[in-house]
């Protein structure tokens, strides 16, 4: 009898071992996204259609946009197109809002507010892509990065003047615009990337037809990188 009760004993341990070492398939698992990867791709750049390839960016805590981004500055939000010129609220850039970048085809009025009770870093990362609700208006691209420190509870306007990213649209007028990211298209991240060691740009540079050259004339030549390298 009692070897009887031994060996069912027995029994009922190797047959917990076993189920314990089973393989149990977790459903429900958190699985991180992919990161984007730089590649080529052209998508929304030259005469290609599409949004252009981009990773997601976002800005610090606390700050935030205010209204919308435009190619026109209003003096009053509630500007009535029916019955009012917009040249009449035309605001003064230079007096009114803080130029970032060294691009003159894309300009872009935008405001800010920190609604932190601290003072906030405000960053325009290079390579932030700039896209109209136009589609037949230029998109924009900044090429090298700025940090600003705004105060707490107030408001900034900046004047984004962006690269043009399509040789064949018409400059933006009156176009709103929305930041879709930063570029991860494979020759305008290097080019961004040789300038974040460099001095910044001075408009009238050839930093205009190098991009031209990436997005409609089929990417960058030996003379852009040698350019690109040899800014101090």
């Amino acid at each position: 009898m009692k070897t009887t009760k031994i060996t069912f004993i027995l029994m009922a341990l190797a047959l917990i071992g076993f189920n314990s070492c089973e393989k149990v398939e977790v459903t429900n698992k958190s699985i991180a996204p992919e990161l984007p990867k730089v590649a080529v791709n052209p998508s929304g750049l030259g005469s290609n259609p599409g949004i252009p390839y981009c990773a997601p960016y976002s800005f610090a805590s606390g700050i935030e946009i205010i209204g919308e981004m435009q190619s026109t500055a209003f003096k009053s939000t509630d500007f009535n197109k029916e019955t009012q010129k917009a040249e009449d609220f035309i605001l003064n850039p230079k007096i009114n809002f803080i130029p970032i970048g060294s691009g003159s085809l894309v300009q872009i009025y935008i405001k800010f507010r920190n609604k932190n009770s601290f003072k906030q870093t405000l960053i325009i990362p290079a390579g932030l892509i700039l896209c109209p609700e136009d589609s037949t208006s230029q998109t924009g691209v900044i090429i090298q990065s700025d940090t600003l420190i705004l105060d707490p509870n107030d408001s900034t306007g900046l004047l984004l003047k962006a690269y043009c990213t399509n040789l064949h649209k018409g400059v933006p007028h009156n176009t709103k615009f929305k930041m879709i990211g930063t570029t991860l298209h494979e020759d305008l991240y290097r080019m961004i990337g040789i300038l974040k060691t460099k001095q910044k740009i001075q408009p009238g540079s050839q930093a205009q037809s190098i991009i031209w050259n990436i997005t409609d004339h089929g990417g960058l030549t030996e003379e852009d990188l040698n350019y690109l390298n040899s800014l101090p």
